[in-house]
């Protein structure tokens, strides 16, 4: 078997970390030698963005400040490892190493940067929570403002970063086993 191979079945078996997140996960070489992690939302789906999008477009009373809706279709993260070894590279070495830049890409930058792509407790709370906020906002409103609100008071919420989780928490027991 060859690393490429070992390296995609270490991230395999931690497809559930993914999984979790409302993602459904693909992993494939690429014909120039790299791993593929191809992520597919199942909370954010192009209908709901098109339709939050849509909406917030028609609105004349929200300003261009109040909320912006952004869909990120497509991060490249491109890792190489280089070793100065002679001999055969030690894979077990390689996947540690990419767990600790994975797991610090997400915590220090991805978690802040996209929270309701990255974040876990951001994801799980609007996946909770999003069928109220829906129902409230046109019970009081009669359309979607109010969801849009709760959406930006979530993205903005750094309480939701795992890092905040960690050192506020310590019973908190969300691995972040990527691979």
């Amino acid at each position: 078997m060859d690393n490429l191979q070992t390296v995609q079945d270490c991230f395999k078996k931690k497809k559930s970390f993914w999984e979790s997140m409302s993602y459904n996960v693909e992993f494939f070489p690429s014909a120039e030698g790299y791993l593929i992690v191809e992520l597919e939302c199942q909370l954010w789906t192009q209908t709901k963005v098109n339709s939050l999008s849509d909406y917030q477009s028609n609105e004349k009373h929200l300003s261009s400040t109040d909320i912006k809706i952004n869909h990120l279709k497509q991060i490249k993260i491109v890792g190489e490892f280089n070793s100065n070894e002679t001999t055969e590279i030690c894979i077990d070495k390689v996947v540690l190493h990419l767990r600790e830049y994975l797991t610090s890409l997400m915590v220090s930058q991805l978690e802040f940067k996209f929270p309701l792509i990255f974040s876990r407790v951001a994801r799980k709370r609007i996946k909770e929570q999003e069928n109220s906020f829906t129902v409230v906002s046109y019970a009081i409103k009669g359309n979607s403002t109010l969801f849009l609100k709760f959406l930006k008071m979530a993205n903005n919420d750094k309480t939701a970063s795992s890092i905040f989780q960690i050192l506020s928490n310590n019973n908190y027991d969300q691995r972040l086993d990527m691979i």
